[in-house]
């Protein structure tokens, strides 16, 4: 599965949260893309992929600490997988 995740930075954190992921003591396998936000960089745009909705919030919960907030986890699906759900809910007359 994937989810997408916005969260906003402690930047109190910052220097630990750099130093974690340079010496691979914060697991980030998870992690597919990181981006931030322009005009606030503070606020950070995040692909993850786990197993399912446990395995999520297992593999995130280390990096918890270094967010002010949580503002979004959403799952998500890729454009392929959306193409697909598509075509079908418009061949079966539910879309």
């Amino acid at each position: 599965m994937l989810f997408f995740v916005k969260v906003r930075i402690d930047v109190d954190q910052l220097d630990d949260l750099g130093r974690q992921l340079g010496d691979g003591t914060l697991d980030h396998s998870a992690l597919r893309s990181t981006y931030c936000h322009r005009y606030d960089p503070e606020v950070g745009l995040n692909i993850w992929e786990a197993d399912d909705v446990t395995d999520f919030r297992r593999r995130f919960a280390p990096h918890r600490t270094f967010y002010r907030d949580l503002v979004e986890v959403t799952p998500v699906i890729t454009p392929a997988e959306a193409m697909a759900a598509l075509r079908e809910s418009r061949s079966t007359g539910l879309g």
